[in-house]
């Protein structure tokens, strides 16, 4: 979308802080007006924004900016009426991502935001509101939200993971299904990429898709290798419980680090659940989708958040410095 070795022609969190700045005024005045005239407030659309931001009116800009409302929408400082008819920007409020790192999340520009009391924080420049937390920075605040990801850290999301399992117990008969099997008896050093197979290695509850690219659904299967049974899930269960059993079998996931400039980039491979995706977003400069992976471009210190990130997580970061 855009993306290239030597950045974009503006710097993607640049683009969702001129959006957040742009919504939250154009939704106070359309508030203000609608209250005065008709008694309710009025939403935002991409569309609106577009005419609204002064910046250079090119394909490439059009789609950098429908990208950067997307991940605002994803990383919740947009959100998405039930009536599917725009978007209101959310409250300011501060997420806590792992041990050291969280963020400061809202629909209002950052300089507006309300930054927690505890003098323990840092907002990092060039990222969407990533927050470093410092040496003093002691508890979580209990306003702050607990994402997924520092759930994990603490103690791998048992809780989660024991209500997938859970899900076994409504599954239905697959046997005619033609599924492709996690392979859990495969030795660590095979990538994830190389563990589906058409036989199911049996021993445990596991994770299976069909065979078919276009329209992929996953299913969480029994532990019998004679009567498969099982239940569709959604990718994002699928893809936290396959990190489950990758934790299990010692197998970590490969991740990719360059360095050009004051910039690194970071392939890191489609397996992550939304959670620890949306968290990247949030700690790039841009990022963009390349095929089998997604590309991020990260400051030295956004890097030493993703680093953490994604080791808790098993991940394998190979750094091919010249």
């Amino acid at each position: 979308m855009g993306w290239s070795e030597e950045g974009l022609m503006l710097p993607g969190a640049w683009l969702a802080e001129a959006l957040r700045m742009e919504g939250s005024r154009q939704f106070a005045l359309a508030t203000v007006s609608a209250e005065k005239k008709y008694g309710f407030s009025k939403t935002l659309t991409l569309n609106a924004l577009k005419r609204q931001l002064d910046v250079e009116d090119t394909d490439i800009l059009k789609g950098q900016l429908k990208l950067y409302f997307e991940t605002l929408v994803c990383l919740q400082d947009f959100g998405h009426l039930d009536s599917g008819k725009g978007y209101i920007p959310r409250e300011s409020r501060a997420t806590i991502f792992t041990r050291k790192w969280g963020r400061l999340s809202g629909g209002l520009p950052q300089c507006h935001n309300e930054c927690p009391d505890d003098q323990g924080v840092q907002l990092i420049s060039g990222t969407i509101g990533l927050l470093a937390l410092m040496p003093t920075f002691r508890n979580t605040p209990a306003s702050w939200e607990i994402n997924r990801t520092y759930r994990w850290e603490i103690d791998q999301c048992k809780a989660e993971i024991r209500e997938i399992e859970l899900l076994v117990d409504e599954s239905v008969n697959l046997t005619l299904i033609q599924l492709e099997y996690y392979q859990t008896k495969l030795p660590p050093r095979v990538l994830r990429f190389n563990c589906w197979g058409s036989r199911h290695p049996g021993g445990q509850v596991n994770v299976a898709r069909s065979r078919s690219d276009q329209h992929r659904t996953y299913y969480l299967v029994n532990s019998s290798t004679t009567q498969v049974m099982g239940i569709p899930i959604s990718r994002d269960k699928a893809m936290l419980y396959l990190l489950f059993l990758d934790l299990q079998q010692h197998r970590s996931i490969s991740c990719y680090l360059t360095q050009k400039g004051a910039l690194h980039t970071l392939k890191v491979p489609k397996y992550l659940p939304y959670d620890w995706t949306y968290a990247l977003m949030a700690a790039s400069r841009d990022y963009a989708d390349a095929n089998s992976c997604i590309k991020y471009a990260l400051s030295d210190q956004a890097l030493l958040f993703a680093e953490e990130l994604l080791t808790a997580v098993g991940c394998k970061i190979i750094k091919n410095y010249v």
